[in-house]
């Protein structure tokens, strides 16, 4: 972990009172409870909308949609594995899960997970930022077959890379 983060662990842990229910918890930890609910619900709804908006074939015709796709199914995922790490979190600092194991393995590939998606998306994210940039510079000379294959070796390298 980079100096300048901080974890949820971190950030919810000291906050949490054990053995006590969710609902005789400080302020911080019911207002960080309803921004998980908002999140929980609106997340998966977005991501859902784009991912239904980018498997049209018009809308790929440019390498900007696969990579708007690839990073709407990486953003589903995120909103599916945040509230999942938030809750657990939440439950274990409140003394129902005590399984060490399992809350250390947790840990690490919860973590990892997250991070790697927020990478791939970024990375994607900037992918596309190239792209038009590419485009504007090229004009009228621009080719689009070659752009559609360029985005899947992209991705295919950009994993490579990540998992090195």
């Amino acid at each position: 972990m980079n100096d300048f983060s901080l974890s949820l662990d971190a950030i919810l842990g000291y906050h949490t009172y054990p053995n006590r229910n969710i609902f005789n918890q400080p302020h911080a930890i019911l207002i960080s409870s309803i921004l998980s609910i908002i999140i929980i619900i609106g997340g998966p709804i977005n991501s859902i909308l784009s991912s239904i908006t980018f498997p049209n074939q018009t809308t790929r015709d440019l390498g900007c949609g696969i990579y708007l796709f690839s990073t709407s199914s990486i953003s589903l995922f995120l909103m599916i594995m945040f509230p999942i790490k938030y809750w657990i979190i939440i439950i274990s600092q409140l003394g129902l899960i005590k399984n060490k194991l399992f809350l250390k393995i947790h840990c690490h590939l919860m973590d990892f997970l997250i991070r790697f998606c927020l990478t791939m998306d970024q990375w994607l994210t900037t992918f596309v930022s190239i792209e038009r940039t590419y485009i504007t510079i090229k004009g009228v000379h621009y080719n689009k077959k070659k752009t559609r294959l360029i985005p899947r070796e992209i991705s295919k390298r950009q994993l490579l890379f990540y998992y090195v």
